[in-house]
């Protein structure tokens, strides 16, 4: 903002008139963008704001990592299907919710109830995902999928020691879905699950006769 002084045109001084009128003329010559204000014998400018345009509509979000899948040859796309649809409704009742959907205790997040612990223990046993972070995981839907499904295979072909391809899927979701809820310390040390959990568990593996022909058919 620019303030002068402005010597009112006077009958009395020539000089003060030049002067004003000198002034008033400059002011004219003004971009349209400058706005003269006379306020209490004084002139006004105001300049308005300039916007660096190589700031404008910025996204300074990162990019989306790109997903690669890592290698679980054990666990094949129907069996982690079915896996899957049976974990995401014991944590939210099949409801589609974000990565960052936080349950309740604050330990669990997103559709399949996916905790820190289970994603760091993923960077650390699968080098392909090893360039992924807690970030990544919790805010972009293809990475938590793939996390979780890579933790699926872990935790019952490593800390369960389970041949869990050669089993009926049934028997599969049966140990998985307590696992999931527990870590593998405490069920390996016969923790229950909530018999609320245990009855929407029995629920899933008999709401429909097409999921018990399936857990007969994947191995």
């Amino acid at each position: 903002m620019l303030i002068l002084n402005l010597p009112f045109l006077s009958a009395k001084s020539k000089l003060k008139n030049k002067l004003a009128v000198s002034i008033i003329a400059a002011f004219i010559l003004l971009p349209a963008s400058f706005i003269p204000i006379i306020q209490n014998r004084r002139i006004v400018v105001k300049q308005p704001a300039v916007i660096n345009p190589s700031l404008s509509f910025v996204n300074n979000s990162p990019a989306p990592k790109t997903i690669s899948y890592a290698s679980t040859p054990n666990m094949s796309s129907q069996l982690w299907q079915y896996l899957r649809q049976g974990v995401h409704y014991l944590e939210s009742s099949g409801k589609d919710v974000s990565p960052d959907f936080v349950h309740p205790g604050g330990v669990a997040f997103g559709p399949l109830g996916f905790t820190h612990i289970a994603a760091k223990d993923i960077i650390l046993n699968f080098p392909e995902l090893s360039e992924f972070n807690l970030q990544d995981v919790f805010s972009q839907s293809q990475v938590y999928e793939e996390f979780a499904r890579c933790y699926a295979d872990l935790l019952l072909r490593k800390y369960l020691n389970m041949e869990y391809w050669q089993m009926p899927a049934s028997e599969v979701f049966a140990v998985l879905q307590k696992a999931w809820f527990l870590g593998p310390g405490l069920y390996k040390k016969g923790q229950k699950v909530p018999s609320s959990r245990k009855k929407r568990a029995a629920e899933y593996l008999a709401r429909d006769s097409s999921s018990l022909i399936l857990a007969t058919l994947i191995k």
